[in-house]
């Protein structure tokens, strides 16, 4: 779960860096890569779920807590430490996607007021050719300017 959290947490670096340097095809193919990494993710949770529940145990943290109580120090040490990384890198995951949502959603603004000005949006205000502005009328802004 660890390895898949990581793995998903280096696409979503990838995914900002490409975001930034607004990438499109780039964006596009992390996105595959990212619905692919979490699909691995959710079959490791389930796997962890399955693992508890066939053992007897709640597939919680308390049945977590019971079969580490069941293992030897050593292997239960390991798989503490094991989960505590996943937990982490999911966590990282989480804040690393919450960011990229907003550069999108900053991207998103600045493309929808491109097109408003393209288009000639209602009350847009374009410059003539004298430097004077005039209101669009809507349709081809562009010729306008």
């Amino acid at each position: 779960m660890t390895r898949s959290a990581q793995s998903l947490e280096k696409i979503l670096l990838i995914e900002r860096d490409d975001m930034a340097a607004q990438s499109a095809a780039s964006v596009k193919t992390n996105l595959t890569e990212k619905v692919q990494a979490l699909k691995t993710l959710e079959t490791n949770i389930e796997l962890r779920r399955e693992l508890l529940t066939d053992a007897g145990l709640t597939p919680d943290a308390d049945g977590h807590r019971q079969l580490l109580g069941s293992l030897t120090a050593e292997l239960a040490e390991q798989l503490e430490r094991g989960a505590a990384d996943a937990e982490a890198a999911i966590e990282r995951c989480q804040n690393l996607n919450q960011g990229n949502a907003q550069v999108l959603q900053r991207l998103k603004q600045k493309a929808d007021a491109i097109k408003t000005v393209i288009s000639g949006g209602e009350g847009q205000r374009l410059y003539g050719a004298k430097g004077k502005t005039s209101a669009s009328g809507g349709g081809r802004a562009l010729g306008e300017a």
